[in-house]
């Protein structure tokens, strides 16, 4: 896939942890499988069929949006616009077997009064954070910039 010049794409590296978490639970559920002579094994083997589905999380940044790619499901693109908070957040993960995962994560406060936490388990997770910090200060500067310019050659 590529990607506008003026886009900056951020990747979680996923492969290795993929590989492990479907090896573990192909093995505990053969062995529960052979071991108890019944379909719990099978039944262990649906928390490992998500990571079997899933694709990396990747982040990708311009000027006027941030674009979020989580493991399962479509992207979600959040106008730097309709952001009036960035702060850094825990985020975290459920993992198969009752395992939790927390890594840092952006928590972006919308307009609307939502809240959206990406989640920044990719290397460089502060230099990630800053930069999108930055495209929303820009944009901020840019709109108060517009504002100001419109109101001084707005007629009396």
């Amino acid at each position: 896939m590529t990607y506008p010049s003026n886009q900056i794409v951020f990747r979680s590296p996923w492969l290795a942890r993929k590989l492990v978490f479907t090896l573990v639970g192909l093995v505990l559920s053969i062995a529960l499988t052979l071991k108890l002579h019944s379909a719990v094994g099978w039944v262990a083997l649906l928390f490992v069929l998500p990571l079997l589905v899933s694709r990396p999380r990747k982040i990708a940044l311009c000027e006027d949006e941030v674009t979020y790619w989580p493991p399962l499901g479509g992207p979600q693109r959040i106008r730097l616009d309709d952001v009036t908070a960035i702060t850094l957040a825990s985020a975290g993960e459920a993992v198969p077997f009752g395992w939790v995962q927390s890594f840092p994560g952006a928590k972006l406060q919308l307009s609307n009064g939502l809240a959206l936490t990406i989640p920044l388990d990719i290397p460089n997770h502060e230099e990630v954070l800053q930069r999108i910090i930055t495209a929303w200060q820009q944009r901020v500067g840019a709109q108060a910039r517009g504002d100001k310019e419109g109101q001084q050659t707005s007629p009396r």
